[in-house]
This record gives C-alpha cells, sequence and structure tokens, in this order.
C-alpha cells in the first residue's frame, strides 16, 4: 500500500479513472491523502447493474457534487429509466417537469462523441438530440421500445454516425452537411428521412427493409457496404448503383449482427435497365460480395464493371447449397476476362 501511495498524483488519479466511480470513491478511507483523489477523476463511470436504481440515485447524489475536476473527459451512464434522474450542474433530483436526457445534454456545451444505447423505457416517448458541437453519434433503438413515438437529430457539425432504428415510431433527422461516414441499420418507416440526411457521405454502411426513394444523389459516395438480409435489399442496391456516380468500392454481405437471420435473405435481383454510371467509367477498384453468394448479381457487376481490377468472391458451398468451388468459377469464369485480378 505504502509503493501504491507513493505513486505521482497524475499516476494515482490516471489508475483510478480506469475503474467504475463506486470503486474510486471506496479508495477514499485508505488514508487522508487518497481522501481526495476519486473527485479529480476526469473520467467517470455510473454504470452497476447490480444496484437498484434507488440505491444508484443516491450513491451520485451524495458524490457527484463533491467532484471538482476542471472538465470532464468521459462520462459513462447506465440507467433502466431517466424517470426519477435530472442533472443540473452536477446536482440530480426527481422532476415531472423536464426532460432528463435533453437536460443531460444541454449541460455539455463541447460535448464531441455520444453515444446513445435505448433499450426499454416507458418514460421517454419523445426525445430530441440537439448538440452543435458533436462530431460523432452513435444512436441504437431497440426493437422493444413501444412506448416512444418520434425523435430529432440537429447535428449539423456531425463527421460519423452510427444509427440503428429497429422500430416504426416517425423521426426527423436534419441535414448533416459535414458528415463523412454513417452506418444506417433502420426499417422501411424512417429510411427516406435518414438516407436523404446523409448525402453528403464518402463511406456508408445500410441495411434497410425498403428503398429510400426518388430524388436523391450521392454524388460524394466512393465506399458503399449493403447488407443483403433483406428481401427487397436488391432493389436497394441498384438504386443505390443508380445514385451513387463516383462509386469506387462496393461490398455486398451481411452485417455481423444479422448473420443469424436465416429467413430473411435477399430475394430475386432485378438488374437496372441500363448500366449505371459508376459501373461505366468510374468504378475503378474493388467489389467484393460477402460471405452470400448470388450469381446473378456477381454476373451482372463482372460484365458491365469495365474498370473493376479487383473482384473478391466468398461463397459457404454448405450453407448455400453450392455443389462445390468448380461450379462458382463455371458461373462467373466467363465474365473475368476484363479484369486484372480475381480472388475466388
Amino acid at each position: 500500500m505504502d509503493t501504491i501511495s507513493g505513486l505521482p498524483y497524475e499516476l494515482l488519479v490516471r489508475i483510478l479513472s480506469l475503474v467504475q466511480l463506486k470503486v474510486a470513491v471506496s479508495t477514499c478511507i485508505l488514508s487522508k491523502r487518497w481522501k481526495f483523489f476519486w473527485m479529480s477523476l476526469p473520467k467517470l463511470d455510473f454504470t452497476d447493474r447490480d444496484e437498484s436504481l434507488l440505491v444508484l440515485k443516491d450513491f451520485i447524489n451524495k458524490n457527484l457534487p463533491l467532484h471538482r475536476a476542471p472538465f470532464i473527459e468521459s462520462f459513462l451512464l447506465s440507467f433502466w429509466t431517466f424517470l426519477i434522474l435530472l442533472i443540473r450542474k452536477k446536482t440530480w433530483f426527481p422532476t415531472t417537469y423536464q426532460k432528463p436526457f435533453e437536460a443531460l445534454l444541454s449541460i455539455c456545451p463541447v460535448l464531441e462523441d455520444l453515444e446513445v444505447s435505448f433499450r426499454e423505457d416507458e418514460s421517454i416517448q419523445e426525445f430530441t438530440i440537439n448538440v452543435t458541437s458533436l462530431w460523432k453519434l452513435c444512436l441504437h433503438v431497440s426493437y422493444y421500445w413501444s412506448s416512444l413515438e418520434r425523435y430529432e437529430i440537429d447535428t449539423p457539425c456531425l463527421e460519423y454516425l452510427e444509427l440503428a432504428d429497429w422500430i416504426d415510431s416517425p423521426c426527423l433527422v436534419k441535414n448533416m452537411p459535414k458528415l463523412e461516414k454513417a452506418h444506417v441499420d433502420v426499417v422501411s418507416f424512417v429510411v427516406k428521412n435518414v438516407i436523404g440526411s446523409v448525402t453528403s457521405v464518402k463511406h456508408l454502411t445500410v441495411c434497410s427493409e425498403d428503398v429510400y426513394g426518388d430524388g436523391i444523389v450521392f454524388d460524394q459516395l466512393e465506399h458503399l457496404k449493403l447488407c443483403i438480409c433483406k428481401d427487397d435489399s436488391s432493389n436497394v442496391l441498384a438504386q443505390f448503383l443508380k445514385d451513387s456516380p463516383n462509386l469506387r468500392v462496393l461490398v455486398i454481405s451481411q452485417l455481423d449482427l444479422h448473420a443469424d437471420l436465416k429467413t430473411n435473405e435477399m430475394g430475386f435481383w432485378n438488374h437496372p435497365s441500363s448500366v449505371p454510371e459508376c459501373m461505366l467509367a468510374v468504378l475503378s477498384t474493388d467489389f467484393e460480395l460477402g460471405r452470400l453468394l448470388y450469381r446473378d448479381i456477381a454476373v451482372y457487376i463482372l460484365k458491365n464493371a469495365r474498370h473493376l481490377r479487383t473482384s473478391v468472391l466468398w461463397a459457404n458451398t454448405n450453407e448455400h447449397n453450392v455443389p462445390n468451388l468448380e461450379m462458382i468459377k463455371g458461373v462467373v469464369f466467363p465474365s473475368f476476362k476484363h479484369m486484372r485480378t480475381c480472388v475466388y
């Protein structure tokens, strides 16, 4: 203990920042010197699923007002509900008049990185994320959150967006002119609103049950990854090929979280009536068809992507009833003549 206590103050603070705040606070009984270490921690972790809400709330009420670090680098919260919590200048207390989630965001004027995972919270019927300083947002809305009626995202400086919304509540996603990379996993009800707000992206990962509508152009999109676990994924693919004139890389596969969705796989491939611009002139690097090999799509891409340099084809011969590798070669080999490299 004497050896640890002899370490520099800055190092001890860094060590305590690696544990939950409840553990850090408990070290104050070790000695007079340790009594105030936790109060200077730049990282606060209020996550303890083993405690009841009332116990956790009591812990926060007693200790958060004592915290005196000049700034907070990381603030982790994990609660089953926001109903009894409201934050205002490091003070938590019950309320029925204000929205606790928005109140929490309002006291973070320089917040840059926000990750929110909503599961089931009957206390919240709607919420708004309005943070002008935010550059990274990860928002997960659970399929089981039946009480949610609507939500809004207003983050004009956002550069990275990860949105997973598996319910059909209305949402308003305002324009994000600085967005460069997005991961969008949504149902058909919200796809047009979301997709229409991320047209500035260069890298886009998409899983959707439906197409996003006409009049949208992704003139900066260079890298597209499309999940093909849905029946209408082929229509989504055709639309992105048409609306992405500068596409360089196309990845067709299943998202890791969707690998077990055996019953929902892409249906019939109805290729575009005319060859998309990105395949005629601009597409010049790699196509990767993921672990599911769809013959018609592979043949169409290999025949029409005249500037295609490399194609990586993956197939699970057991799972998808492909007899052997020779059959795959026989199906797509005639289309390889104009390619420099083929890996299968």
